[in-house]
């Protein structure tokens, strides 16, 4: 947590404000910063359409156990047709507790 926290302030300390990922990757592409952290999936949408904004750019993934490595996870939910609800339900409350955040 020590090395987080580190990685964390040094960020915040260094970093420059850009509104939104695609504003990050067009600045990398452009040669404006050296890098930036954005979801991935912008990258590969802009490699699909036209690569305008990413041909200058590369991603990095963070390794395990690395400072700056995090799993970012937008929304959980459990289909009406599932066979194992309760377990799902009980999925999603841990996942989300302090056990499951622990963990990831």
């Amino acid at each position: 947590e020590a090395a987080t926290a580190g990685w964390l302030k040094a960020m915040k300390e260094n970093f420059t404000a850009y509104k939104g990922n695609s504003a990050v990757m067009k600045a990398v592409n452009a040669g404006e910063i050296e890098g930036g952290v954005i979801y991935h999936y912008y990258y590969f949408g802009d490699q699909a359409k036209t690569g305008e904004n990413s041909k200058n750019v590369a991603l990095h993934y963070f390794k395990n156990q690395d400072p700056g490595a995090f799993v970012s996870v937008s929304g959980g939910g459990v289909l009406a047709s599932s066979k194992h609800q309760k377990e799902a339900q009980a999925f999603l409350k841990w996942v989300t507790g302090q056990g499951g955040q622990d963990v990831l």
